[in-house]
């Protein structure tokens, strides 16, 4: 925070500096404000930055298996048998067909090479690997299904990650603070310049909701409770670029 204070300070000393009171003009009538009326008012600029925490209410997982067999149909037999018992168990837990969808999938031979390079690959067999991209609308549900998930035959598991369902919420509150600490900053370059602020010029938005909270992968075991999930809070920043006539 101290280096974007130290960041508008600068900007704003260059932009008083530059625009003395002098310049300060009005337009001929009817003239659209441009960058030249712009350059010759006096104004101030800052940035303002506000972010507002929550407990995320949504997380993503990938679950799949990976299976192996001499032919390509009995590879992709079985796999078809786990890939099944997979979307079984997540209907049974409460999640969505629309929350399922195939992230991976892949036919792969398998090869025995020869250590002294004389012979080309040997096709031994074939793996078959099927992931699901897994939406769970119910982070209390989370640990519970993992552990259904693995003891149901995944064995390919991806990384847990969390957010929110409706970010615009808290982004839409950190969007009103963001602003709010501009115009305080705003108000204090006024005050030291014996000045008053008058209406807002320009305003651009930067930043927006963090990424995903990633979480470690998980163990795959069979467990006599559910994984423990802590999906902790999450934050959405926004900072807003404010330019004020300074009147």
């Amino acid at each position: 925070m101290r280096a974007l204070a130290l960041f508008a300070a600068t900007i704003v000393a260059a932009t008083l500096t530059a625009a003395p009171p002098t310049l300060a003009q009005t337009p001929p009538p009817g003239a659209p404000p441009g960058p030249m009326m712009h350059a010759m008012t006096p104004s101030v600029t800052v940035t303002g930055h506000a972010e507002v925490e929550a407990a995320p209410d949504m997380a993503v997982i990938q679950a799949g298996a990976v299976t192996q067999a001499p032919t390509a149909a009995a590879a992709l037999d079985a796999n078809n048998r786990v890939a099944a018992q997979i979307r079984k168990t997540l209907a049974a837990r409460g999640v969505a067909e629309r929350d399922v969808q195939t992230a991976q999938f892949d036919v792969s031979p398998q090869y025995r090479y020869d250590q002294d390079g004389r012979r080309p690959p040997e096709i031994t067999g074939y793996q078959v690997t099927h992931v699901f991209r897994v939406r769970v609308r119910d982070v209390a549900k989370l640990g519970a299904i993992l552990d259904a998930l693995v003891q149901g035959g995944a064995n390919q598991m991806g990384g847990v990650s969390f957010g929110f369902a409706d970010p615009d919420k808290l982004r839409d509150q950190a969007r009103t603070a963001a602003v709010a600490d501009a115009r305080r900053q705003a108000e204090l370059y006024a005050r030291a310049t014996n000045t008053r602020l008058g209406p807002v010029i320009r305003i651009h938005e930067g930043g927006g909701p963090s990424g995903p909270i990633p979480f470690q992968d998980v163990a795959l075991r069979s467990a006599e409770a559910a994984v423990p999930v802590a999906p902790g809070e999450q934050a959405v920043g926004v900072h807003v670029t404010v330019t004020w006539r300074l009147d």
